[in-house]
């Protein structure tokens, strides 16, 4: 399997030729199964991902950083203005 990834980052950074001649060369070269050969050879990604045992979906989720307390403490909540109020009308 790391010679599949290794020759994925290779095709990647444009190392590894990508004309179909020198591709199908290179994927000969890797040893790999009949299957994988062709996944590469004919440049399914899904296939090579079902072999490989990816993953289909990948989700990120970025969620913003909380205030500082200290800036919360500064700024007085309305409710506690209000209860304020409320004691000093008792």
């Amino acid at each position: 399997m790391s010679k599949v990834i290794d020759f994925l980052q290779a095709l990647g950074d444009g190392s590894a030729t990508t004309a179909e001649a020198g591709l199908v060369a290179a994927v000969d070269a890797l040893g790999v199964d009949d299957a994988m050969r062709q996944a590469l050879i004919n440049r399914d990604q899904d296939a090579i991902n079902l072999i490989l045992g990816g993953r289909q979906n990948v989700f990120c989720l970025l969620v913003p950083a909380e205030e500082d307390d200290k800036q919360q403490d500064d700024e007085p909540d309305r409710d506690d203005n209000d209860k304020e109020e409320n004691i000093r009308a008792a």
